[in-house]
This record gives structure tokens, sequence and C-alpha cells, in this order.
């Protein structure tokens, strides 16, 4: 039975909303390094994807439609809408989109609604990867793999945080950054699978727990780190997302709340939207280049705040309709496409496998 972890909904959400601060202010403050929360996404998938695909059983072709069902219908609404505003036409970064391999290593920069770069890295990594990794349960291939593609990280110039469509060989930096980070979910996915129902902690002290891994992560979230820490980050998610997972607290069940709950299924759309919403802000003069925002926030002057905020609240909202109009309904429509050949087939089983009978007053053959 799969298992719902909503406090982890919650905490994606929140890591989203670090995410757009990011992107609307250059990293300021508590955001220094926010892009991080890319990661936890990474991890957060991992461990909830292995979750699914050990048992559920989906075979590849199942598990590939639901993640292109998940993934595609927001994902070409968004590109459209970027599309739409800045009038690019350039066909391989349309078709790149398009197909969900924007960050595929065919593409040597950020395109279109470029936060979606790691949409597409989940996209390639989840079922070229993850899925015969924890559908064979390989932990020791996974931890193998993991390892190589963190010394590979850890030997780049580039912050990690930043990595995304940075060539290396026939892949990307982010590519490889999305393969450690699923990786290491699907590890703490089968370390959950040997624990759950066997760690009894008491209450308060699985709050405090719960309470200190969060203050850790917002710390270094807004600490200067060297990539070395930032890796040391990366590692600390899959304890947060197993402490949630296992521990029963007072932080878990407030952010399991139906409201904290809402909002997590929104953090997909948050993060898709903001970057549609920021190019629209700039373009009609609302909003300034990042670096003049940042520049200006750490001088005192917080007039670009407000901006922020409705910069914000603009995604939620979007985020919301486009759960109602597109997500859902889009995935229903992908998977029911899907599903359609089978379904005709079996109909026209059925119908070949019925008794002929005459009718009344007929001949018989």
């Amino acid at each position: 039975m799969t298992i719902r972890f909503k406090s982890l909904d919650a905490l994606r959400f929140i890591l989203a909303l670090y995410v757009v601060v990011g992107h609307l202010a250059d990293w300021p403050f508590m955001t220094r390094n926010g892009g991080l929360a890319v990661d936890f996404f990474f991890v957060l998938s991992g461990f909830v994807l292995a979750q699914s695909i050990v048992t559920a059983r989906h075979g590849w072709s199942e598990f590939f439609a639901r993640r292109l069902a998940r993934l595609w219908p927001l994902n070409l609404v968004t590109m459209l809408a970027v599309v739409a505003m800045t009038g690019i036409t350039e066909q391989m970064q349309i078709f790149t989109n398009f197909l969900l391999l924007q960050n595929s290593g065919i593409l040597d920069e950020l395109v279109l609604n470029w936060p979606s770069w790691s949409i597409s890295s989940e996209f390639v990594i989840g079922i070229f990867i993850l899925w015969p990794v924890a559908y064979y349960r390989l932990p020791i291939v996974a931890l193998m793999a993991a390892t190589f593609g963190t010394v590979v990280l850890m030997q780049q110039p580039v912050p990690v945080d930043h990595m995304h469509v940075q060539p290396y060989g026939p892949f990307s930096l982010g590519l490889i950054r999305c393969m450690v980070g699923c990786l290491i979910g699907y590890l703490a996915y089968e370390t959950f699978i040997r624990y759950a129902g066997c760690v009894s902690v008491p209450r308060v002290f699985a709050t405090v727990i719960h309470l200190a891994l969060l203050l850790s992560v917002v710390l270094l979230l807004s600490a200067s780190l060297a990539n070395g820490g930032k890796g040391l980050v990366i590692l600390l998610f899959p304890v947060v997302i197993l402490a949630f997972a296992l521990l029963r607290s007072d932080v878990g069940d407030f952010l399991s709340r139906p409201g904290f709950a809402f909002l997590g299924t929104l953090s997909f759309g948050l993060y898709m939207w903001h970057g549609p919403i920021i190019i629209m802000m700039r373009q009609s003069g609302m909003l300034d280049q990042p670096a003049m925002i940042r520049q200006r926030l750490y001088a005192g002057d917080f007039a670009d705040v407000p901006l922020m905020i409705a910069c914000l609240l603009l995604s939620v909202g979007l985020a919301y309709v486009s759960l109602r109009l597109f997500e859902r309904p889009g995935n229903r429509l992908v998977m029911a496409l899907w599903n359609w050949p089978r379904a005709a087939g079996k109909t026209a089983g059925a119908q070949d496998s019925m008794p002929v009978v005459a009718a009344k007053g007929a001949d018989l053959p």
C-alpha cells in the first residue's frame, strides 16, 4: 500500500518558496543556498517514486506513462505561455521542451521556462535509472552510482546548487545532480522499509528532533558554503525525510493539517508557474533584474518586496487554477490515451468471444 507523507508535501511547498525568492532576487539572505531546495525535490522524488515502483510493481511502460501524465501537461502549458510572451520560435528549444528533454544533454543553455530543467531531469532519470534500480531492488548499484555522481559533481568549479545544463560528456551536470538525488531518495526508502514500525521514539523527543532538523536546514540554506558543505546539506535531506516518515511528532502533525497538505499539492504548479510570471513582470517593467533587487535589499531598500510578494501570490493562484484546469485533467487525458489501445483491444476481444444468438424465427446455419 502506498503511503502519503503529507508533512513532506508541505516541506516541498516551503522549499519551493525558497526557489521563487532566489529567482526573484538572486538568492538573498536566508535563500543564499536556496538552489539546494531543488536537490531536496530530487531526493524526495526518489523516495516517493521508489515507494510507488516497489509497492505497485508497474512495468516500465506503465511507469513511463504515469510520469509523462504527471509532468508533461503542465510542462506544455507553461512552455506555451513563455513562447506566447517572448515570441521565441527557435525550433530546437521548442522541440526539446515539448518532449521534456530540455535538460537531457541536447541543449547547453536554460531556455523558455527555465526552472523546468529539473522536471526534465526527473523525467529522464526516473524512467531510465530510478525505475530499474527500484524495480529490481538494487541498493548496491544505487549507492555506487550515487557515489560516482557525487565525486563528479564535487570536482566541478560550478557551485552545486547552480549546476543544470552545463555539459559533462554527452550529459549535463544537472542530469547527474538529479541522478544523485533520486538514488539517495531510493536508498532512503530502502531504509524506511527496513525500520518502519520498528522505531519507537517518545513524541516529545520526536518533536525536538524534527525542530532541530528543520532549524538545521534553514541555517544551512542561509550559510556561506563551498561545494563540500553543500554536499553535506544534500546528505541531510534524506535524514529529514526519514525522520518525518518514521517519527510521529507535533511538528509533523502540524505540517500534515489540511491547509498545509493542500499547499503541498500546489508545489509543482508553484515551481512551474513562477518562471513565466517573473518573465511577464520583467517584460512589463514591474520587476528589475535579480542582481539589482538583491543589491537594493542588502542596502536596506525594500521597495521591491511588495512586488516579490505579488509574484509569489500570483504564482500560487495560478498553481491552484492549473491544478484544476491542466494538471489533473491532463493527467487523466494522457492516461486515457495511453490505455485506449489496450481498452479497445479488450472490447474487441470480448465482442469476438460473445456467442451468436439467432433472432427468433431465423434459419440457423
